[in-house]
């Protein structure tokens, strides 16, 4: 194992995660997808904060 392959591995979760938005979101209208996206994340932060 070198010290690259975790940000290898890293770099590769993050475009699966990001490539299963953009798939997920993609018969959805731009500004209909991001309020959802945006409402979700604030959904998240809210609860992280409550902890």
């Amino acid at each position: 194992m070198t010290r690259f392959d975790t940000p290898r591995e890293l770099d590769d979760e993050f475009e699966q995660l990001t490539g299963g938005i953009k798939k997920a979101y993609s018969q959805i209208p731009p500004k209909k997808g991001m309020a959802l996206i945006d409402e979700a994340v604030r959904a998240a932060r809210k609860k992280r904060a409550r902890k």
